[in-house]
């Protein structure tokens, strides 16, 4: 897990760096593609390709639909947000994920609503509010708000994907492998239609596109399915990446001299908090569950 949070934690910073020269969408299109040749190489590689003409007609229009919430639209929400208002603000805005994870997971999954998730949901849109505001919980930052906007809606896409990809039963990779395909295909089509395509043409376009489709979207994401299968308890897995948007923070006034404000600490304190609460809590009543 270290090696998975020592590749996410400074992603944001490396976004951050290629959406000066990359739109949001031509960003989010180039990550996909590299993503998804990346990962065909890994199922032939792994002797998996079989796998990718194993779906029906039917499975291939969820995973057009889930390929959009999680990658296509969540990236190029997160990615316009970016662009609109003080990163890494954004950035903690667009971790309210968990949030709405908690929040889905009720209707779609049919999961009880129990004090600890309401509580958890409440502390999760303190933080949002922190931000919102600028710290005085009385005003909004009006200028702000349609970025911060986006970067909430960034977090329920990716919520609202998560949520039906735990109803889904598709084998990883080739999960993983169309996820990114019909992002790449969509955008890129949406992009020629538009004019707006274009290929990364800088180094610093290329090393951007290939960190975050290929290192932290592939690989970070194999090595943190593989930590998953090797341990018992996967709620220890879950609660070590909520190091990675404070660590985010940290690499964002280390490297690119952001401004931090103390507001958005503590706003991400809120939203971190809030799912931290609820992981333990849940975890303390499987074991007395498991115990009797």
């Amino acid at each position: 897990m270290t090696i998975v949070i020592s590749m996410w934690s400074p992603a944001a910073v490396i976004e951050a760096i290629t959406l000066r020269s990359l739109t949001p969408m031509q960003f989010t299109a180039w990550c996909t593609v590299f993503g998804s040749f990346a990962l065909f190489l890994t199922a032939l590689a792994t002797g998996k390709t079989g796998k990718l003409l194993s779906y029906t007609f039917h499975d291939h229009l969820k995973l057009l639909i889930l390929s959009l919430l999680g990658f296509g639209g969540y990236q190029t929400l997160k990615y316009t947000a970016y662009t609109m208002v003080p990163i890494p603000q954004a950035n903690i805005l667009q971790y309210s994920y968990p949030v709405f994870i908690v929040i889905f997971a009720m209707p779609v999954l049919k999961q009880p609503i129990t004090m600890t998730k309401i509580i958890s949901i409440v502390m999760g849109f303190t933080g949002a509010v922190i931000i919102l505001s600028g710290g005085s919980l009385v005003t909004i930052e009006w200028d702000y708000l349609g970025g911060y906007t986006i970067a909430l809606c960034a977090g329920a896409s990716f919520g609202l994907f998560s949520t039906f990809a735990a109803k889904a039963s598709f084998e990883s990779l080739s999960f993983m492998f169309f996820l990114q395909l019909y992002s790449a295909v969509i955008i890129i089509f949406m992009l020629f239609l538009t004019g707006s395509l274009a290929f990364p043409a800088t180094m610093t376009e290329i090393e951007g596109v290939f960190y975050a489709g290929v290192i932290a979207n592939v690989i970070g994401v194999i090595l943190l399915i593989s930590a998953q299968q090797l341990t018992n308890d996967v709620s220890y897995i879950s609660g070590s990446l909520y190091l990675v948007p404070f660590l985010s923070l940290y690499a964002f006034r280390i490297f690119l001299d952001y401004p931090i404000p103390f507001y958005a600490f503590m706003g991400l304190i809120f939203i971190v908090g809030g799912m931290v609460y609820h992981t333990i809590r849940s975890h303390a009543k499987m074991n007395a569950t498991n115990s009797i």
